[in-house]
């Protein structure tokens, strides 16, 4: 992260992802159990709990857990999306860094807050354009994902709430936080899957701006990802720089 803030300090940088619904994605009692491996070693690194939970007023929780290999947790994340499947609040504590960031959807604009190292700072960003927060970029994909495997491509803007803090602290424009990419379909491919064997959608998502391209190793400015082909179309994998994240384990709801 502070080698992307260092980077894009350098640079100056057709739905609205913030107030997209995603309801059909949003199963209430689903839980998702996801194993993180070093690609090198092939060791063990961590483990992630992702579930779904709906409360009385029909509103859908999100809530992700992230563990050590010996279950000490270390990071929380939660979103919470109205009975219509539109997001409502993020609040992310990562208790390794100190950090907390809180994101608030209110009256067409995103206001955030950012602490970390006893530093704290509020700022707010309009939801007009074809802007997608790190936050909702799995479930983005996942929603449009006939719409890249019939293009090929989609492009859009990734919103970095963390990275729009850093920009704060060294007097910098936030609008170097929404960084221009492109979601790519690299192919189907048959894989050993929770599933047994199973297709799955392999895509990768990369800045388009060119100098970025060029000043980051393609291991920090890529991201893969892998969904099932057919429905349900859970994340399958997901790797970024030398880790890799697999379903391992599914509990779909009851009928």
């Amino acid at each position: 992260m502070k080698r992307l803030v260092l980077v894009l300090a350098l640079l100056c940088w057709n739905s609205v992802a913030w107030a997209e619904s995603y309801s059909a994605l949003l199963e209430g009692g689903l839980k998702l159990r996801y194993e993180h491996r070093n690609q090198k070693s092939q060791q063990i690194t961590g483990f992630s709990e992702l579930s779904y939970h709906r409360d009385d007023r029909g509103r859908i929780e999100e809530r992700l857990l992230n563990r050590k290999p010996e279950g000490k947790l270390f990071q929380e994340k939660h979103s919470l999306f109205d009975s219509r499947g539109y997001l409502l609040s993020y609040q992310e504590v990562d208790h390794r860094r100190g950090l907390k960031v809180t994101d608030l959807v209110q009256k067409g604009r995103l206001v955030s807050q950012v602490e970390l190292e006893g530093k704290k700072r509020s700022f707010g960003e309009s939801l007009a354009g074809d802007l997608v927060p790190f936050e909702l970029l799995t479930l983005f994909l996942q929603k449009h994902l006939s719409e890249i495997k019939s293009k090929g491509d989609l492009n859009f803007k990734l919103y970095l709430p963390q990275l729009a803090f850093e920009l704060e602290k060294k007097g910098m424009s936030r609008d170097m936080a929404k960084i221009d990419v492109v979601a790519k379909l690299e192919g189907e491919v048959q894989m050993d899957t929770v599933r047994g064997k199973a297709a799955v959608l392999e895509l990768v998502v990369t800045p388009t701006n060119p100098m970025l391209q060029m000043l980051l190793p393609p291991e920090q400015s890529k991201f893969n990802f892998g969904y099932f082909a057919k429905a349900p179309h859970y994340l399958v994998y997901f790797s970024e720089a030398q880790t890799k994240s697999v379903l391992v384990e599914i509990e779909a709801p009851g009928p």
